[in-house]
């Protein structure tokens, strides 16, 4: 089974040091597909992830 993460929240709702705890854990567990899209006609919910990149 595939399971995507979705991370709309990661930068604005939950904290940069819960957002890395949550995408460590994913990843541990076998996790390679997150879902950024805020909303499907729109690409700006990258901003979370692209600020937890630095």
């Amino acid at each position: 089974m595939r399971i995507a993460l979705g991370t709309i929240p990661f930068g604005t709702t939950v904290d940069e040091a819960t957002s890395f705890a949550i995408l460590d854990r994913f990843v541990e567990r076998g996790g390679t597909i997150t879902d950024t899209v805020r909303t499907r006609s729109s690409r700006r919910g990258d901003a979370g992830l692209r600020a937890l990149r630095g």
